[in-house]
């Protein structure tokens, strides 16, 4: 009753949080980034990792430093590892789960944690070993209410209320939205799988259904950092130049693959204005000393699609390169910014069109599948069933007949006649059959429990029906009518209850056996 006044809008407003729309979240990262907060980088980290990894909040302020590691099979990409998840109660329910990066800055977790991570450990704001946001959710969910209720903060028209945990149903939202079934969302977002019994056959390491969500949660699709051709830009001068206090806190891969996310925002026009000035004149001013073979100001970093998918349960990330791009695509500043831009988004277009026919595909696939497994479901039945009757049939005794002494031909038995029956003469006249007097005794050794019930019902052999004999007739065949009754009287009562004779012997025979 409550919850139906609740729907009806009758009493108090309902206090139910609601999943952030798409503006709301893009404008929550963009105030973040823009405003005069004290832990700016850390907030915008903390928000968009939660989305990345459909965490919640307690979740994200308990992330460690050691639970983020290199992915060696592709070294473009991070693994991380849950362990503060509320549905993970033991060790062998952790596994580890990809972070890749995004095309739209304000979705791309690795170029957010690079960014943080920089700053943070410069100032010595991170300590080693320690937590990887630096903050607690109080700070998180305070600057998030501070923010949702600025006036200009623009409300999506939509029903309910916002709080700390709509990020995470906005994140299992839109993966949704994106084709990825509820299966993979569960497996993506770690929680309780094994409601089922199947679910506890099944490993917790799945990389494509993990992997296939993670890049339906990279808005403006998944991608790869790389260093464009002519750059001049070595391994080791990111590490000295570029990321330095990440190199001295992670592996080299590691902080490779966060000093080429944070060189792409130094030289993106836009995003550039949202670090600290200083950083973004250092590292200009040497890696426009380096890469001679790049216009001034170019961006050295390019941002190559991905497209994910699985084959014979492996994952696979394959590089989509566009012929034309020239190395140009995907850079955020220069002079050939417009063409740039033209390119990606050409390079978009085509993926978003591969990946929807993939899906398509794919989904097609599965409900063939599923089509597949009832047709084979309905046959097994069907077969069960014609087998059960061939099986009934075949204990049913079929018509005696009698060979004639002296030739071959074969007498059939015909049925007795019925009263009041005619036949015609050998004159052509009709004249009343003369049906013979019912026989009030039972058949010996009736063959099986379908002929005792043929017995009891019509009667065999010019025989009475055992239903219609009197008490006195009963009384003729005292000893063979008793033992048969108790069978006569189980049947009667399962055909009361909506058995068919047939089947109600068939389970008789089920139950005591085909020899007694």
């Amino acid at each position: 009753m409550v919850k139906k006044k609740e729907v009806r809008k009758e009493g108090k407003s309902s206090q139910a949080k609601r999943a952030l729309h798409v503006s709301e979240y893009q404008q929550l990262i963009r105030k973040i980034r823009e405003g005069d907060l004290s832990k700016k980088y850390a907030l915008a980290a903390y928000f968009i990792f939660q989305f990345h990894m459909i965490a919640r909040v307690d979740d994200v302020m308990h992330f460690k430093q050691e639970d983020l590691t290199p992915n060696l099979e592709f070294d473009f990409t991070l693994k991380s590892k849950m362990s503060w998840s509320k549905n993970i109660l033991s060790e062998d329910r952790t596994s580890d789960q990809i972070v890749m990066g995004a095309g739209d800055p304000n979705f791309c977790t690795i170029l957010a944690l690079a960014v943080h991570l920089e700053h943070g450990i410069g100032n010595g704001e991170l300590e080693e070993g320690g937590a990887l946001m630096g903050i607690s959710k109080t700070i998180a969910t305070n600057a998030f209410k501070k923010i949702i209720n600025r006036e200009d903060f623009t409300t999506a028209p939509l029903d309910g209320l916002l709080g700390s945990h709509s990020t995470r149903k906005f994140a299992s939202t839109y993966a949704r939205r994106n084709g990825c079934s509820r299966d993979d969302v569960d497996l993506r977002g770690r929680w309780k799988g094994d409601k089922r019994t199947v679910d506890l056959y099944i490993d917790d390491i799945l990389p494509y259904p993990d992997a296939k969500v993670a890049g339906a949660l990279c808005v403006g699709g998944p991608i790869k950092y790389a260093l464009k051709r002519g750059s001049n830009i070595s391994d080791a001068f990111i590490l000295q130049y570029v990321c330095p206090h990440i190199a001295s806190f992670f592996p080299s891969q590691m902080a490779l693959v966060f000093g080429k996310a944070l060189l792409w925002g130094i030289f993106d026009e836009q995003f550039s204005t949202t670090l600290e000035a200083q950083l973004v004149e250092n590292v200009r001013a040497v890696v426009n000393n380096v890469a001679n073979d790049l216009e001034r100001d170019e961006n050295p970093v390019k941002k190559v699609p991905l497209m994910v998918s699985g084959e014979e349960a492996t994952l696979v990330l394959n590089e989509i390169i566009d012929d034309d791009d020239n190395d140009n695509g995907g850079g955020g500043g220069g002079n050939n910014g417009s063409n740039a831009v033209g390119n990606d988004q050409c390079i978009q277009g085509q993926m978003q069109l591969v990946l929807s026919t993939v899906r398509m595909l794919t989904r097609q696939n599965e409900e063939m599948k599923s089509n597949l497994q009832v047709f084979k479901t309905t046959c097994n039945t069907l077969l069960e069933q014609l087998n059960e009757n061939v099986k009934r049939v075949s204990l049913i005794p079929g018509a005696r007949q009698a060979r004639t002494r002296g030739g071959g031909g074969v007498a059939r038995i015909e049925p007795p006649e019925v009263e009041g029956g005619e036949e015609r003469t050998n004159t052509g006249n009709r004249r009343r059959r003369q049906q013979p007097e019912y026989q009030s005794t039972l058949m010996k050794n009736p063959k099986s429990l379908y002929v005792l019930w043929q017995e009891y019902e019509f009667g065999i052999g010019g025989r009475k029906p055992a239903r219609q004999f009197s008490s006195k007739e009963r009384g003729g065949v005292k000893f063979s009518y008793f033992l048969r009754n108790h069978y006569w009287k189980l049947v009667d009562r399962m055909i009361l209850c909506r058995y068919t004779h047939t089947a109600a012997i068939d389970k008789i025979y089920l139950v005591y056996g085909n020899k007694l």
